[in-house]
């Protein structure tokens, strides 16, 4: 039981995350709803909100959150510290392998959204 309440504690970051980058995807939506695309765009479109909405939470709290002290000491509610974790340095080749993938999840997701739009009329 221990290890699945630490477990908890080191997800909590990657679920604030998810639901900001969740927001920032609403926001896009609410401004392009009425858009009427084909397939490619709508695939391209999906993969760059997604790309946006990450790297731009990311920057914010990398740029405006860490460095100014009275942000980060009201935006911060943790009981628990989190231990230290190496986080793997940003590479070109990374990236481009990151974006590589979620362009071809955004393909697979819409595709199968699109099957299951269809089976429903």
């Amino acid at each position: 039981m221990k290890k699945f309440f630490n477990f908890c504690f080191e997800v909590e970051f990657y679920l604030k995350i998810a639901i900001s980058c969740t927001i920032v995807q609403q926001i896009f939506y609410w401004l392009l709803h009425n858009i009427e695309l084909n397939f490619t765009a709508q695939v391209l479109l999906y993969w760059l909100v997604g790309s946006v909405s990450f790297y731009s939470i990311g920057l914010f709290i990398e740029k405006v959150i860490k460095k100014n002290d009275n942000l980060r000491e009201k935006l911060t509610a943790r009981v628990k510290k989190v231990k230290k974790q190496p986080f793997p340095s940003f590479t070109t080749k990374g990236i481009i392998t990151g974006e590589m993938k979620s362009l071809i999840a955004a393909l697979i997701i819409l595709y199968l959204a699109g099957l299951a739009r269809l089976k429903t009329y």
